[in-house]
C-alpha cells in the first residue's frame, strides 16, 4: 500500500522551499502514525510541477525530497519512497530535478499521459508510444529513453492511463482543431459504452501513437466528436516498452476508469 502526499499547487509549493529540512522533517512526523497504523510501504510524493521553476527552488526540492528520505529510514526502515514526474521534467527546469532526487528515491513514475488533454488546440493521442520528431515533439518512447540516461532502469515506472479526452472538432481528420471549451474526460469503460450504442461509431488504431480514436459527426451541431482512448491493445503496447527496455513496471492512473477487458494484458506481466 502505498501513502501519497499530493499537491498541485506550485506557488505554494515553492513558497515552503525556503526551510526544506524543516518542512521535511515535520512531513513525515505527522504521516508517521498513519505509516504504523495502516501498514504503508510505500511514501509517494505527487508533486504535480509543470512549470519552469528557479533554480534555488529546484535545489530545495532536491533538499526536501532527501531529508524525507533520511526520516523515513529512521522510524520506518522498509518503507520505500516514490515520487511522481511529469516526463518533460526530464527536459525542462521544472521543479523536480529527476537527477538530483534519484539517489534519494527508490521509484520514480513518469506520468507519459496528457500530451493532448482537455484544453488542447487540436485534437490527437493523449499517450502516444511513438510520434517523434514527424508528428510530436515527445513522446512515450523518448520519455524512457531520457529517464534511462539519468536513473537505474529498475527505478523508471511507466504511467500508463486508463483514459482519454472527447473534443468537438471542425473535421473527420485527426489532429483537427478543437472548438474551444469542448474538451471533457472519456474513460475507458465510457467509451466502451458509446461503441454499444453507436451502431455506426467504429473505433480505429493509429500505428504511430499506439493509440485508439473514435470519430464520428454530431448531427445536432454538425461538428464531430473525436476520442481519443486507451484500450486492451493500448495497453500491450506499454507492457512491449517495458519489456524492451527493462524498466521496473507500470503504473495506472486509475482504477474506476477501466472498461471491461482492457487490465486483462497485465495478466502477462511476470
Amino acid at each position: 500500500k502505498s501513502l501519497v502526499v499530493f499537491s498541485g499547487n506550485q506557488e505554494s509549493i515553492e513558497k515552503h522551499m525556503g526551510n526544506p529540512e524543516i518542512h521535511a522533517k515535520k512531513l513525515v512526523s505527522e504521516l508517521s502514525p498513519l505509516i504504523t497504523k495502516y501498514g504503508f510501504g510505500d511514501l509517494n510524493l505527487d508533486i504535480e510541477s509543470f512549470s519552469h521553476a528557479s533554480e534555488s527552488a529546484r535545489l530545495s526540492f532536491t533538499k526536501f525530497t532527501r531529508t524525507v528520505k533520511s526520516e523515513l529510514q529512521k522510524k520506518h526502515k522498509s518503507i520505500t519512497l516514490s515520487i511522481d514526474v511529469s516526463p518533460t521534467a526530464l527536459i525542462k527546469p521544472y521543479l523536480i530535478n529527476v537527477s538530483e532526487v534519484a539517489p534519494y528515491v527508490d521509484k520514480v513514475i513518469f506520468m507519459t499521459y496528457d500530451f493532448h488533454y482537455q484544453g488542447s488546440y487540436v485534437t490527437g493521442a493523449v499517450s502516444p508510444v511513438g510520434g517523434v520528431p514527424d508528428t510530436a515533439e515527445f513522446d512515450v518512447e523518448t520519455s524512457i529513453k531520457e529517464a534511462l540516461k539519468v536513473l537505474p532502469k529498475e527505478k523508471v515506472i511507466l504511467g500508463v492511463p486508463l483514459y482519454g479526452y472527447q473534443w468537438e472538432a471542425l473535421t473527420d481528420s485527426p489532429n483537427s482543431a478543437v472548438v474551444p471549451g469542448s474538451g471533457i474526460t472519456a474513460s475507458n469503460k465510457r467509451v466502451e459504452e458509446i461503441l454499444k450504442k453507436c451502431a455506426t461509431c467504429e473505433a480505429k488504431f493509429d500505428p504511430v501513437s499506439k493509440e485508439s480514436y473514435l470519430i464520428y459527426k454530431d448531427q445536432e451541431t454538425g461538428t464531430y466528436i473525436q476520442i481519443f482512448y486507451p484500450d486492451k491493445k493500448a495497453i500491450e503496447e506499454k507492457i512491449k516498452l517495458m519489456k524492451k527496455y527493462n524498466i521496473g513496471g507500470i503504473a495506472l492512473w486509475a482504477l474506476g476508469y477501466e472498461g471491461v477487458n482492457i487490465l486483462e494484458p497485465l495478466k502477462l506481466i511476470r
